[in-house]
């Protein structure tokens, strides 16, 4: 069964709203920018294979265009890339990676909103190691993404904000045996009502159908209770708590799938931040079910820790550490539990007003639940180049 009708619109809606967009906009403000990093890392193993001779030295360049058109009414439309060449010294070949997105919104007046984008992404999967399923699955593969979604932010007073949503997405993978090509819909609702000047309260429901090569269609619904506070003026805290309900899947006539009883389970995410002077720091935690390429929708477990020190006006040191651990569930063709962690150090010293220059070390381990244990350590240097505002 194909995904709905205004599933597959929800990717063409977008672009024709951001063109739209330079149309209403009477003599636009124009601001392009041109960056580009170029960096060098040696890596034990930089795809986290299990086995064999591993070790290698990674190069790569990239070119990163933006280009943001605004007008007097509120109207923008902001598009942006990234185009990227990256190479090994043995054993991993060469790859051209990167994405493209354009952004449009369209203000019709103080208490009417409306945005959409779209957006294509091609890259390994071990780069996104900790943050998606995919990755922890297979990282060699190769992804390409595309992704289509509208919003509407309805005020009708000063304190309600009425969201409506629409996302749908694309995904396919080369070089893999595990991963299957994907397609997603997501239909959400938030409503949220701010109390006082510290403090908003809401709901939120979101519907999901995902489906992957030749398996059959899964449908996830969930209802939050979402909290916006700021706990003095450096600290703010989000969190949204609620349950999730993923539909049951009945046994085919030939008998490839089995049956899957329908599962219903506790959800939520929660976010911690600080933000001002020399220290900005985040610990966020979050479980639930997310869209998966191998069987529609995996739980998830993750959590993570950044934190960025001003040394002076022109060097900072950030740590980061992620975590993220999946398990199989009953009826599904995915049985493992998997878990993968990343943790990254780095030093950054601004050489001029158009030149950044930073050493990091990094170290990946992913866990495959059949007592191997893939690891990676990373040391290297990078430099970021940004033209003048235009």
């Amino acid at each position: 069964m194909k995904l709905p009708y205004r599933a597959h619109t929800a990717l063409i809606g977008p672009l024709l709203l951001c063109a739209a967009v330079p149309a209403r906009a009477a003599g636009p403000d124009t601001v392009f920018i041109v960056g580009g990093e170029g960096r060098v890392l040696a890596a034990s193993n930089p795809l986290l294979l299990p086995s064999g001779r591993r070790a290698a030295i990674l190069a790569e360049a990239s070119l990163r265009p933006q280009l943001t058109l605004s007008s007097d009414t509120g109207d923008s439309l902001a598009l942006d890339g990234v185009f990227t060449g990256r190479t090994y010294s043995r054993r991993y070949g060469h790859y051209l990676l990167g994405g493209a997105r354009a952004l449009g919104t369209i203000r019709s007046n103080e208490r009417l909103t409306i945005t959409a984008a779209t957006a294509f992404q091609r890259d390994i999967t071990v780069d996104t190691l900790a943050t998606s399923v995919d990755a922890l699955v297979d990282p060699t593969s190769i992804r390409n993404s595309w992704r289509g979604e509208a919003a509407v932010d309805w005020r009708p007073d000063a304190r309600t904000v009425i969201l409506p949503s629409i996302t749908a997405e694309r995904s396919t993978y080369g070089r893999s045996l595990v991963l299957q090509n994907t397609k997603s819909a997501s239909f959400g609702l938030a409503v949220r009502r701010r109390l006082d000047e510290v403090t908003e309260l809401g709901i939120r429901a979101i519907t999901t159908l995902s489906r992957v090569a030749a398996q059959p269609n899964l449908n996830r619904l969930a209802l939050f209770a979402t909290i916006d506070r700021r706990l003095t003026d450096a600290w703010r805290l989000e969190a949204e708590i609620g349950m999730e309900r993923i539909g049951a899947v009945r046994s085919d006539d030939a008998g490839v799938f089995s049956d899957r009883p329908a599962q219903t389970a506790m959800s939520g995410r929660v976010r911690l931040c600080r933000e001002g002077g020399l220290l900005d720091a985040c610990l966020t935690a979050r479980r639930g079910s997310e869209v998966s390429a191998i069987d529609g929708f995996q739980r998830r477990s993750a959590a993570s820790l950044s934190a960025t020190r001003r040394i002076d006006a022109r060097s900072a040191i950030s740590t980061e550490f992620e975590y993220e651990r999946i398990a199989g569930s009953n009826g599904s063709t995915f049985r493992r539990s998997l878990d993968a962690q990343r943790a990254i150090v780095r030093y950054e010293r601004r050489l001029n007003e158009r030149l950044t220059l930073s050493g990091e070390v990094e170290f990946l381990r992913r866990q495959l639940g059949i007592g191997s244990t893939p690891r990676s350590a990373f040391a290297g240097v990078r430099l970021r180049w940004e033209s003048r505002r235009r």
